[in-house]
């Protein structure tokens, strides 16, 4: 019970600090009173997850469905994570188009400009970076990224990006057996995020990198538990990896975290698998590094040297490979464990860049643009608490 308690306490700092602590952004921003709100809406979310984790998830087996709303034979399991999901459709549906049309007034986000701007150049020259976007700022996604999504620009749905990969990813891991509580605890978490919204409805593609990681990391934990020999499936998992590393420059170690990963199960074909997503991933940066005038996604390596304090750069560097290291030597068994282990290596490295940040920007949270980089993060500490509280 002790351990349980200390868990929940563990979680919901977590909790905290991912989800409402970049909502400040957006209440420091828009809102009035915005330390009181904030005080408010902090302590709102304790008393939200702390009750969330101990009495719908840290409950044993035997005393589920006993008391409270969410009784086993009563509440549709089977369907509410889909219906959480379509309340995310619906809304990203409705105001997306009132969010992006601030742009007409100089306030929108480019979040979504960045990704369609550049895929409508596809059925022309496909000259990805060679566009600009109406605020100046620079296209931080990298080609396999929008070759991907470009779908969603074309048809001009972009408001569904990212609930596709949300639903693809709890459609995934409902697959394993015991899945539907832990997938609407994850997506009850999620919606507790003012930060998230905002996102959303802004049409951020940080959100589909997120869930795009869990994605995955689900399909490489199923082909290298399973001891699976199709070379296909290898080969197309690893073309996947590679496609979604190069999101962002500074996910190309994605490859190298999932293989470390697949490695404690079966070492030559992780080697196989990272070595292939990586080579075919600096092959996407590569060809439209040299078509372009000016490559674009690595303004952000720029960016991160110039908005972030080179002691807070060091530190940084310090406990990422911290991270690296300990990854080597923790075990790699269960869902669990992926989750955790990618987590731990996404976040340590991107906490240091948007707090970074915000420091730069003399913690003047409606001015806190790095933010962003918490996102991406999120989602894997989600699921990692659905399967860690699973009952």
């Amino acid at each position: 019970m002790k351990k349980n308690l200390y868990s929940s306490i563990v979680i919901t700092f977590i909790l905290l600090l991912f989800l409402f602590m970049p909502s400040l952004r957006a209440i420091y921003k828009f809102l009035p009173y915005h330390g009181l709100i904030s005080v408010c809406l902090g302590f709102s979310l304790i008393i939200i997850y702390f009750f969330i984790l101990n009495n719908f998830i840290l409950n044993k087996k035997k005393n589920a469905g006993k008391s409270g709303v969410f009784k086993s034979k009563v509440f549709p399991w089977n369907y509410s994570a889909y219906i959480v999901i379509l309340i995310f459709a619906i809304a990203a549906f409705i105001i997306y188009p009132i969010a992006d049309s601030r742009k007409d007034i100089g306030k929108g986000s480019t979040g979504d400009d960045a990704m369609i701007v550049a895929a409508l150049t596809i059925p022309g020259d496909g000259r990805l970076y060679d566009v600009a976007l109406y605020d100046g700022a620079p296209v931080s996604p990298g080609p396999g990224w929008i070759l991907l999504n470009a779908p969603f620009a074309l048809l001009d749905i972009f408001w569904l990006c990212s609930v596709s990969y949300i639903f693809l990813s709890i459609f995934l891991y409902r697959q394993f057996p015991g899945r539907n509580r832990p997938s609407l605890i994850i997506l009850l978490l999620l919606s507790t995020s003012l930060f998230f919204w905002e996102m959303l409805v802004n049409g951020h593609d940080l959100i589909a990198i997120g869930f795009s990681f869990v994605v995955l990391a689900i399909l490489a934990f199923r082909y290298f538990s399973q001891g699976q020999s199709s070379l296909a499936a290898l080969i197309s998992l690893a073309f996947l990896v590679c496609v979604v590393s190069t999101s962002r420059i500074v996910f190309i170690f994605l490859p190298v975290l999932l293989g470390i990963l697949a490695a404690k199960k079966d070492i030559r074909k992780a080697i196989y698998f990272m070595l292939a997503s990586i080579l075919v991933a600096l092959i996407f940066h590569g060809f439209y590094f040299s078509i372009s005038d000016y490559y674009q996604p690595l303004h952000l390596l720029r960016r991160g040297s110039g908005n972030v304090a080179l002691p807070i750069i060091i530190i940084g560097m310090i406990a990422t490979l911290g991270g690296v290291i300990t990854l080597f030597y923790r075990k790699a068994e269960t869902l669990e464990d992926w989750f955790l282990s990618i987590f731990y290596c996404l976040a340590i490295p991107l906490a240091f860049i948007a707090f970074g940040e915000l420091n730069a920007v003399g913690w003047d949270f409606s001015k806190w643009e790095g933010a962003n980089n918490l996102m991406p993060a999120i989602p894997a500490m989600l699921f990692y608490i659905g399967e860690r509280f699973r009952q």
